[in-house]
């Protein structure tokens, strides 16, 4: 049989085997049935013309591979195979070549994970994922990772998405994105490996990985930025200017007031509304000429976006 001895799926290579009539007289028209392992269609027949003795004919045949998978096929050719000529020797009529299936690529997307586990509203957050080609050949070529993420009930956002350049056997390449999301709701994030469609792989079934990401709102209790934070007033009371900078409301909390040694104490505050400013008024008696402390949520009453802009010291 003659014929390439390799070959990889969806690859079609034409084999031909030669028969002859080794015997002293005249055969009538024959068939050969060709045999491809482990492929569908798994044969085909060739219809051998009349042969006179000591005469040969080619026999081609198109095999293509249309299921992926690697290791090796054998290509069978059976002369008369229905047994319509009555020959001298039965035994001969056989002939295989074995063929050797190169392996496909296969991409895989893993490892989903938020780099930021609670992502909140408006805050930039990363979200890191991996592809990977889990089979012994090569990615070789260009392709592209997409990545789109879909607000529950809501539109769809799609990201720039990643281009992957090669893999090599088992080789994952990290890819890692930057999402600031919009609304305090449920969002779902689809990872494509090869969305083009322009690497031919042994399953294209596991291109695809999801995650849920869950996005909350957060207040964020701080100074007001367009105010004197702290005043001290002529009664020798404190005036305390703060603002909830978050995206959802301040439930109660304490302000804290602190001149040290014991002297201290602390007002009511809230509920404050997203974007809204408030004034906060200390009690008296507190001892003059000595620097004052305030602490905003000072009891961790509640869970803010930051709770690194809680406090100030005025002299």
């Amino acid at each position: 049989i003659n014929g390439p001895t390799e070959m990889t799926t969806l690859d079609t290579n034409t084999y031909s085997a030669r028969v002859c009539n080794n015997g002293g007289s005249a055969t009538g028209a024959t068939t050969v049935l060709v045999t491809v392992g482990g492929q569908a269609p798994t044969s085909q027949t060739i219809t051998v013309p009349a042969l006179a003795a000591g005469a040969c004919a080619n026999t081609p045949a198109s095999v293509t591979l249309t299921r992926p998978g690697s290791g090796n096929i054998e290509i069978t050719y059976l002369a008369d195979n229905n047994n319509q000529i009555i020959e001298s020797n039965e035994r001969n009529n056989q002939a295989a070549i074995t063929v050797r299936v190169r392996p496909l690529p296969d991409l895989v997307m893993q490892v989903i994970s938020l780099l930021s586990p609670s992502p909140v509203v408006g805050v930039p957050f990363e979200i890191i994922a991996n592809v990977c080609n889990r089979s012994e050949a090569p990615v070789a070529g260009e392709t592209r990772v997409s990545l789109a993420i879909t607000e529950r009930n809501g539109p769809t956002i799609t990201r720039p998405g990643f281009s992957i350049n090669s893999l090599a056997e088992g080789q994952c390449q990290s890819l890692v994105d930057t999402i600031t999301l919009p609304r305090a709701v449920s969002y779902t994030a689809l990872y494509t490996a090869d969305s083009g469609e322009v690497i031919v792989e042994s399953n294209e079934l596991n291109n695809t990985a999801t995650v849920a990401i869950f996005v909350e709102s957060l207040p964020d209790l701080a100074f007001n930025r367009n105010l004197t934070a702290v005043v001290r007033l002529a009664n020798g009371q404190f005036q305390v200017n703060l603002c909830n900078y978050g995206t959802a409301q301040a439930g109660q909390f304490a302000v804290l007031f602190n001149t040290g040694g014991g002297n201290s104490g602390s007002q009511s505050a809230g509920p404050i509304a997203p974007n809204a400013c408030v004034e906060v008024l200390s009690g008296g008696g507190y001892i003059q000429g000595r620097p004052m402390t305030v602490t905003l949520d000072a009891f961790t009453q509640v869970r803010e976006l930051n709770e690194n802009n809680n406090q100030i010291t005025i002299p």
